[in-house]
């Protein structure tokens, strides 16, 4: 058995063997990151069926999304405009929103949590106020279409001699409206309430327009329907603004039968604060509006006193 030890390449050898070993690994390694490469640029060329793109997030559109829209748009405007400060309630409402498949207009409702209004603080001739709450406009319309909402076509134009703009923008679900007098009214609505609304009305605006066709209905707020005093009657008060002005309808049914409407001369405003009431006399003159407002106020004009009809 041969035991000597093996034979030692000459060392120009060894090195070629070095460099053939080193070269092929370097081959093995560089096929590899060629391979890895190859498959990241197709992942990223080809989404994969199973893995798809993550959705935007979803427009705001139920009621407590809507209270939270105008809290932050009501911080935007006043850190941009300092001369903003908080108004009461809306006291300009009109005109309306008109829904597909209804032949008249139905107010935004302001509601507490989505709706907000705002006042120039600084002293100024009307138009210098008009012109200030105008300059919020841009950045109102900017705020509302990043939240995926599209402006409609403006009811009432910049230009058209009065101090007085309206506009809607509309969402798939909600609808914004922004008014501009003597101050900024902001106020939006789930678009199915506005829908609700007229729903609920319509029978009544028809009730009302066939009694009076001359006066025409441009718009409404939700009527208040209810029981009263007398069992198997149903009120409702319809408020409409048509070419009369502003006004109120009241319209009474007794059990199945159809709505109708009490023919009133005349309406009183007493404390001269917009809050009309309606004659006594044009309730109590029939038995059948008498027992269906029984208890409901009115205006005594003979005594010049309020009153219930009784």
């Amino acid at each position: 058995m041969d035991t000597s030890p093996p034979t030692e390449l000459p060392s120009p050898t060894r090195k070629r063997l070095f460099e053939f070993r080193g070269a092929k690994l370097l081959g093995l390694v560089s096929i590899a990151l060629i391979t890895v490469l190859a498959i990241a640029a197709y992942t990223v060329s080809t989404p994969l069926k199973n893995h798809p793109q993550k959705p935007s997030a979803p427009v705001a559109n139920t009621t407590e999304s809507l209270a939270v829209l105008i809290t932050s748009l009501r911080t935007i405007l006043q850190a941009h405009f300092s001369y903003l400060g908080e108004s009461g309630m809306a006291t300009q409402n009109v005109p309306g929103y008109s829904l597909p498949g209804y032949d008249f207009q139905v107010i935004v409702p302001s509601l507490p949590n989505s709706s907000m209004s705002l006042h120039d603080q600084r002293s100024g001739s009307e138009q210098a106020t008009y012109d200030e709450l105008m300059a919020t406009l841009p950045a109102i319309s900017n705020y509302l279409q990043q939240h995926g909402y599209q402006q409609q076509t403006p009811t009432t134009q910049p230009g058209d001699n009065l101090l007085s703009v309206t506009y809607f923008y509309r969402s798939t679900s909600n609808l914004c409206q922004i008014s501009i007098y003597t101050q900024l009214d902001i106020a939006c609505v789930p678009i199915s309430q506005l829908a609700s609304i007229a729903t609920q009305d319509q029978t009544l605006v028809h009730a009302y327009a066939a009694e009076t066709p001359d006066l025409g209905i441009n718009a409404i707020n939700a009527a208040i329907v209810s029981t009263n005093q007398t069992s198997g009657f149903l009120t409702a008060i319809l408020p409409i603004y048509n070419n009369a002005g502003e006004t109120k309808a009241y319209l009474y049914k007794q059990g199945a039968s159809n709505w109708q409407l009490v023919n009133l001369n005349w309406y009183n405003d007493p404390h001269e604060n917009g809050n009309i009431m309606p004659n006594c006399e044009d309730f109590e003159s029939l038995s059948a509006t008498r027992q269906a407002f029984l208890g409901v106020n009115c205006y005594d004009s003979a005594r010049r006193i309020e009153s219930i009809i009784h």
